[in-house]
């Protein structure tokens, strides 16, 4: 699996401190937020360059979100890689 992005990484982690109420500084709706729209961005390039058949799908079902797709040239989804 690839790494993802610092920048995604970043707003996971604080994602996951807001809601187990370790950080109590801002609000985990507006955290979940900015991970929605850092991945609509992400699909955004995606398809820009030729991915198909994207979507927003959590790890293990109650996990981490991320961006899957088919690549261009490839037969099967994969996740789709984060700028670093």
């Amino acid at each position: 699996m690839l790494e993802p992005s610092s920048q995604l990484n970043r707003l996971q982690a604080r994602f996951d401190r807001l809601a187990s109420g370790v950080d109590k500084s801002g609000s985990s709706w507006l955290a979940h937020t900015a991970i929605l729209d850092h991945l609509a961005a992400s699909r955004t390039r995606a398809e820009a360059a030729g991915w198909t058949a994207c979507d927003v799908e959590r790890l293990g079902g109650m996990g981490r979100l991320r961006l899957v797709g088919v690549a261009p040239g490839q037969p099967l989804r994969g996740e789709f890689p984060e700028p670093i």
